[in-house]
């Protein structure tokens, strides 16, 4: 079948922290979280919000649900962060998108990364910074799963 041969996996975003965020006005520092979405998921996976920083940084580390990885068609190139600013009276801000590219992250290591925020085609200042790691294990052969 489709699946045969392909393996079922997880990453992981770890040791997050964003350098270069500018404040939200002159009255006060905004309220920073992220949404991490992948082509490969409906599941989108949201951190939690660092309030009045412009120095965020996430202890938890974020797990992006499994994926299939083994034929190229299924196998996900990024995932896409999405930065808000948290607001109590109105509707969250977007304060820019980052792409983490997935293909220096053979399974089973940990890799550095930084990554450029953007909002409307431009650089925003900010990056984002972390560790990307993919996990595998179970091999899929004819429908059932392996340990």
């Amino acid at each position: 079948g489709l699946l045969e041969g392909t393996e079922r996996c997880a990453v992981t975003l770890s040791d997050l922290h964003v350098g270069g965020l500018r404040r939200s006005s002159i009255f006060s520092a905004p309220d920073p979280y992220m949404t991490v979405d992948a082509d490969f998921t409906d599941a989108i996976v949201r951190s939690t919000v660092c309030l009045k920083s412009t120095s965020p940084r996430w202890k938890e580390p974020l797990h992006v649900p499994s994926f299939i990885r083994g034929k190229e068609n299924l196998a996900p190139r990024a995932l896409l962060v999405t930065l808000w600013d948290a607001n109590a009276m109105r509707d969250d801000d977007i304060l820019g998108f980052a792409r983490i590219p997935l293909h220096d992250a053979a399974k089973g290591d940990k890799v550095p990364f930084g990554a450029h925020f953007t909002l409307e085609g431009r650089l925003t200042g900010a990056t984002l910074f972390g560790w990307v790691e993919v996990r595998g294990g179970q091999r899929r052969r004819g429908g059932e799963e392996e340990e």
